[in-house]
């Protein structure tokens, strides 16, 4: 890793890093975000999945395995990875954390809702359809954007 670009990331609103070594050293008052810089990279090299997000919050506290928890509960916990710490389904507000902002490899976060359906295949196996949908997309909901789903 040469360079890394974190954006809206927990307290990172932007970050540029470039010349990276082998070797690196982090140093800083308490609460400056040195933790928060080495939770990004570990995300990045983790590609983001769901579950090590999980495992992230896990980490900090946040998260109890098998704790029973409302879904609001679970939600203001992942909400915490944003950095104004709200909900906003647009497709302009992402974490985002790559070697630079192009990085096509990059990790990219988004709040999303998610609509579910099932559907039978030729055989009748039942499926489920998962269409994950941004604010814009419930705002053109009227002009059939919701019968586009996505199959995840």
């Amino acid at each position: 890793m040469e360079s890394l670009y974190i954006e809206n990331f927990k307290n990172i609103k932007k970050l540029q890093l470039d010349n990276l070594r082998r070797v690196n050293m982090i140093v800083g008052k308490n609460n400056v975000g040195k933790s928060t810089l080495l939770e990004a990279i570990s995300l990045y090299l983790n590609q983001g999945t769901p579950a090590y997000l999980q495992k992230l919050l896990e980490r900090r506290g946040e998260l109890q395995p098998h704790q029973d928890e409302t879904e609001e509960e679970r939600k203001e916990h992942f909400l915490s990875l944003f950095n104004d710490y709200g909900e906003n389904y647009s497709k302009s507000n992402y974490v985002y954390i790559g070697n630079n902002i192009t990085d096509t490899y990059g990790v990219k976060i988004y709040q999303v809702y998610i609509r579910e359906r099932a559907e039978k295949d030729e055989e009748g196996l039942e499926h489920r359809i998962r269409s994950r949908l941004f604010e814009e997309d419930l705002s053109d909901a009227t002009e059939g954007l919701l019968d586009q789903d996505e199959q995840v």
